[in-house]
């Protein structure tokens, strides 16, 4: 018997709907993981299914066996795919890209033997092209119609329904290149097909795990309101009507109380998620016994059942609970008895990429137990004041942790390295000007196509080389597109081997030139290292050589020189041609040198240009800084400052140069995949090259894989095990240079479900990918080790707790941003010229003596702005105002300063906080009012001097000094 979705799955409750829409289904193959926590289900289908029900019977059947995922996998007949797929293809594009599929609408497509074009109808071929979308709806059609197709993009084309007809699928051509659905994704690690008797076991789990039948209760749980609650809860995405009986169980993250009928009963309002969406929950008490429920606070976890009601004032489904149970907070704990320290974490403060506050990190971290936490946030220390307080209140509440504050900064270097060798060579002499084409971007990964070289002497070229190279394998349409090279020009050409022997031969010991050098000398590296060649020249980079001699352009492609220095047009991306015109390049680079910069031989071009190459022309990389002391603190500032005051340009710079001059009292972390070494390594860069990097560095970083997969993701490396193998490679780099090498996560929110709030950053700031977050998140010690499972036990206790150990352990207890106290300026006599000041515009008003209410709010004010130190900063106010006033630009004060009278008697305010009162500006008649039937002195009426019959001046606003320097004026 064919066995279905039904009749494998078909006992579990409430099956029936959930499998309707899987018509004429067959299950070809059922694999699971190695620990039963997920299963993919290989489906074979003749009539399409959506999305939304391929989703519900996935978390049914995760529910319903207690797994943490399920998967099903829908397999199409090939003669499916034509114009009745569109809706489903792009409702399945949807899920990889909303972007994509926003492109998509409307469309038409046409299938060719293999070819499946899409005539797009609103546009947007170069935003796709951008997108890689023709790859990533490809790799979705093969894996679900198991054939393999070309897709291609074109403008509109209305198909008539004759064409329609005559859409036919030639099989034959496609299936030469059977696609392996084994490896499909989503790309987790399966074994062993799953029986039906497998089925039952994991059926048996969920019972024995969920619940507890012998007490029907959930572990932990406190009866709040009602009786216990022995049903399985339902998702809060799937509450979309009025229902009776509704089990939810969420977090609370927000309470709302309300009291009314004078007090003596409340309304309590409870918003709860489980992060499928969130719905409030009501509780109708007395005031008196409402204290029961004061346990529910924000965060905790609750298991309601109740009626789902239409709320008529909050115009929304809400759920009345009959019963309440409080279940243990689901909150991780790190129970390991060694601890780890995290050394390379992110705060809110990490502008438009982190989420958490630092002092919720550093709250967990000492619940954890953890010793000591380090703030990275990128190129600023804005989170130091608040870690701060955050470790001070622990300490003071008799707790102990250790704050390590740092940086992640954006480091250049700028210590020009434009030539990569020792060889000296006078820039009369032989040069070899080279350039390469290859099937793709990953030197790895891809191979040669092209070699064409020439040589320059004496600013003549006077030879030429040129070989296309067979690469053992197809050259992607996309590589044909660009540099016009196909399989059939490559078929008869020399082996890649033979290739680089005869480039080799032709160019001997000569200093070599190309445009981005790195590029084409890491191929011809590779393809060294593969058939065992030996080859050591030097080679000089004129991509960075032309943004130090050129810096007037703000592009540096070959193209933009060759305008610029008016070398006519050529035919860009083939390795000849490009060669040829950088021989032209070069040959003005080297008059360049030698007339404006004096330099005649290769060796002195590093040396001479150093201190002229533009910081904004630098390739950035992260750096992790931290404070080992306070002299590390003074001059982290320095660092920070200067990147955003004299190397701001986009992003905040730290030179190497101004790093290595303020270095002292600092520790130097080679960071994420960003970093300078992480980049060199998976670039493939030579060992003793690797080894001159790390060197800098004082301890070597690695990350869990799952921060760097979208690297894969990308197609930069072929598998999981390459990610591997570039970690395994810098605990090689550590060993042998005696450094530490640490495991760092780096941190960008604490939780694993928080992922979603940096998604809706990123998608804000238009990250095409920001749907599919890395896992960014706080980890334990046991989850950091489990993350380097694959290293032997001993070497991952050592990159994971020991050796982050060893950092904290460098660094001060009691480095504090600022120090205790207020630190003002001296300035000397300034209380005394405050009082003078003061007293004197204080009887030009109202007179010798002063009336007591004036003279009694003068001596308070002034007592305690001079008792706390204040009064140096009156007169710098003062001294500031007074000069602007005298040259011409009016200043005025604001806010609470203006509660002060010392301040408008000093001339910095214009405000009078007196109360309302009259003054007569002749014989000095005063009359305050405070009786308080007046709040300003501007509302007073007229009147007159009783004493000398002139117009009485009105003023007077009647606020307290309090409102600015508080009731103590401290």
């Amino acid at each position: 018997m064919i066995k279905s979705l039904s009749y494998v799955f078909g006992t579990l409750d409430n099956s029936n709907d959930i499998f309707k829409p899987f018509k004429d289904n067959e299950i070809l193959k059922i694999t699971k993981s190695k620990t039963n926590s997920y299963i993919k289900i290989f489906l074979k289908l003749n009539d399409f299914v959506s999305v939304s029900d391929i989703q519900k019977c996935e978390e049914f059947i995760k529910d319903s066996l207690n797994l943490q995922a399920t998967y099903i996998c829908p397999r199409y007949n090939p003669n499916m795919l034509g114009e009745n797929s569109v809706s489903y293809i792009l409702e399945q594009v949807k899920l990889i890209s909303p972007v994509i599929a926003s492109f998509l609408e409307n469309c038409s497509i046409e299938l060719n033997s293999n070819i499946l074009t899409i005539y797009l109808k609103n546009g947007g071929l170069q935003a796709l092209s951008n997108l890689q979308a023709d790859r990533k709806i490809g790799a979705l059609i093969n894996s679900q119609f198991s054939v393999n197709i070309v897709v291609k993009f074109d403008g509109v084309k209305e198909l008539s329904k004759n064409d329609i007809d005559n859409l036919k699928f030639d099989r034959t051509e496609s299936t030469k290149q059977a696609v392996n659905f084994d490896n499909d994704l989503p790309p987790f690690d399966m074994h062993d097909n799953i029986s039906d008797s497998s089925i039952k076991n994991i059926k048996k789990e969920k019972e024995d795990v969920v619940f507890d039948n012998k007490s029907n209760a959930i572990k932990g749980q406190k009866v709040v309101k009602g009786k216990n609650i022995d049903a399985k809860p339902v998702d809060i995405k799937y509450i979309n009507n009025v229902q009776n009986n509704c089990v939810i169980c969420g977090e609370i993250f927000s309470v709302n109380i309300h009291e009314y009928k004078e007090g003596t009963r409340q309304i309590r309002t409870y918003y709860i998620t489980d992060f499928t969406n969130s719905i409030a929950f009501k509780i109708f008490c007395q005031s008196e016994s409402s204290k029961k429920f004061d346990v529910l606070t924000e965060g905790s976890r609750v298991l309601l059942r109740g009626n789902i009601e239409n709320d008529r004032f909050d115009k929304s489904l809400i759920c009345m609970p009959k019963d309440i149970v409080l279940l243990d907070r689901n909150e991780r704990k790190d129970e390991l008895e060694e601890k780890r320290v995290e050394l390379h974490l992110h705060t809110n403060m990490s502008s438009m990429d982190a989420i958490t506050p630092i002092s919720k990190f550093i709250e967990l971290a000492h619940s954890w137990g953890h010793k000591a936490i380090a703030i990275t946030d990128h190129g600023v220390v804005q989170a130091f004041p608040e870690a701060m307080n955050a470790v001070d209140k622990i300490r003071k509440n008799g707790g102990e942790i250790k704050p390590i504050f740092g940086v992640e900064s954006y480091f250049i270097d700028d210590l020009a390295n434009i030539v990569d060798g020792n060889k000296k060579q006078d820039l009369n002499g032989k040069f070899v000007v080279f350039d390469t084409e290859t099937t793709g971007l990953n030197f790895k990964n891809e191979r040669l196509t092209e070699i064409g070289a020439v040589i320059v002497s004496n600013g003549v070229v006077c030879d030429r080389f040129n070989t296309m190279v067979n690469p053992q394998r197809p050259i992607p349409s996309k590589i044909t597109e660009i540099t016009g090279i196909d399989d059939s020009m490559v078929k008869d050409a020399p082996l890649e081997d033979e290739a680089l022997k005869l480039f080799l031969e032709f160019a001997g010991d000569c200093v070599l030139v190309a445009h981005n050098a790195n590029f084409d000398m890491n191929f011809l590296r590779a393809t060294a290292k593969r058939y065992n060649i030996q080859f050591e020249n030097t080679c000089i980079d004129t991509l960075a050589l032309s943004k130090v001699i050129y810096p007037e352009l703000s592009k540096f492609s070959l193209d933009r020189l060759a305008k610029h220095l008016q070398l006519g047009d050529f035919n860009h991306h083939r390795a000849s041609d490009d060669a040829n015109m950088l021989a032209k390049i070069f040959v003005k680079m080297i008059e360049n040198l030698k007339e404006d910069h004096d330099i005649n031989y290769t060796d002195e071009i590093n040396l001479k240009l150093r201190n002229k190459v533009d910081f904004r022309r630098q390739k950035v990389y992260h750096q992790v800084l931290l404070v080992k002391n306070s002299t590390g603190l003074k001059n982290l500032y320095k660092l920070v400052s200067n990147a955003h005051i004299n190397f701001y340009y986009r992003k905040p710079r730290i030179p190497k140069s101004l790093l290595i001059k303020y270095r002292e009292g600092l520790v130097i972390g080679s960071a994420c995949e960003q970093g300078e070494l992480f980049e060199a390594v998976a670039s493939g860069v030579e060992w003793e090259k690797l080894k001159k990097i790390a060197s800098f560095y004082d301890y070597l970083e690695i990350q869990p894989i799952g921060n760097n997969k979208f690297i894969l993701d990308q197609g930069r490396v072929s598998s999981i095990e390459d990610l591997e193998n570039f970690n395994r490679e810098i605990i090689k780099l550590g060993k042998e240079l005696n450094k530490p090498v640490v495991a760092t996560g780096d941190v960008h929110f604490c939780d694993k479900k928080d992922a979603i709030y940096r998604a809706i950053i990123q998608s804000a700031l238009k990250f095409s990918d920001a749907n599919n977050q890395p896992p960014l998140y706080f980890r334990t010690t046991q989850e950091m080790l489990d993350e380097f499972a694959y290293l032997d036990p001993k070497e991952a206790k050592e990159v994971v707790i020991t050796n982050p150990n060893k950092i904290a352990d460098m660094i001060d207890r009691d480095i504090r941003p600022f120090p205790h106290g207020t630190y003002t300026p001296y300035i000397d006599g300034s209380e005394d010229d405050l009082k003078e000041i003061t007293y004197k515009r204080a009887v030009s008003i109202y007179g010798d003596p002063l009336p007591k209410i004036v003279n009694d709010r003068l001596e308070r004010e002034l007592t305690s702005i001079i008792k706390h130190g204040f009064a140096v900063l009156y007169m710098i106010a003062q001294k500031l105002v007074a000069k602007s006033v005298e040259d011409g630009y009016l200043v005025g004060s604001r806010g609470s300063v203006g509660s002060s009278f010392v301040a408008i008697m000093a001339g910095i305010s214009e405000v009078n906080p007196l109360p309302p009162h009259y003054v007569c500006p002749s014989c000095y008649y005063n009359e305050f009012i405070t009786d308080g039937s007046f709040g300003s002195g501007f509302d007073l009426p007229d009147k007159k001097c009783p004493k000398c019959g002139k117009n009485l001046n009105r003023d007077g606003q009647d606020i307290p000094f309090e409102t600015f320097l508080g009731f103590d004026g401290d």
